[in-house]
């Protein structure tokens, strides 16, 4: 079984508004979300606080590519990742099965036009997290 987690220690609370990860939506804003943890459709996760689900639906080895958005404050920032652009690591550092991730959200820049994510991730079931060595921004999206 592989696994999700959201750690969120921006100041603020959050709210994932899209995740996709390689064909899977596994949460989307206008429509209703298969995860019993998801409620309103929105993943909401108050600062200092995390959560948990699972993803197992493709091998964390066959990882292609994650989408992420988060709403804040009414504004969304969001992110795109394939495979080549992802989180610098060894082996089960792509979310699947047999990984776990962890996924820290850990501030704003100071223009508030993008928030900082970086990430844990170890095999499923051990009991040591490797940390990637890098970080991602999630940017600010226009209104529409």
């Amino acid at each position: 079984m592989g696994s999700l987690s959201f750690t969120n220690v921006c100041g603020s609370a959050i709210g994932i508004s899209y995740l996709k990860i390689n064909d899977t939506i596994l949460i989307e804003k206008s429509k209703p979300s298969e995860y019993p943890e998801v409620k309103n459709k929105i993943l909401e996760i108050p600062d200092k606080n995390s959560t948990i689900f699972s993803y197992d639906n493709k091998s964390w080895n066959d990882f292609s590519r994650i989408w992420l958005s988060i709403e804040v404050g009414g504004d969304t920032y969001s992110i795109d990742l394939n495979r080549d652009h992802y989180f610098y690591g060894g082996d089960y550092r792509y979310p699947g099965e047999g990984s776990a991730i962890v996924y820290i959200f850990s501030g704003f820049s100071e223009d508030n036009s993008m928030v900082q994510l970086s990430q844990g991730y170890a095999k499923a079931g051990d009991n040591n997290m490797f940390y990637s060595n890098d970080l991602k921004y999630l940017n600010k999206t226009a209104a529409t």
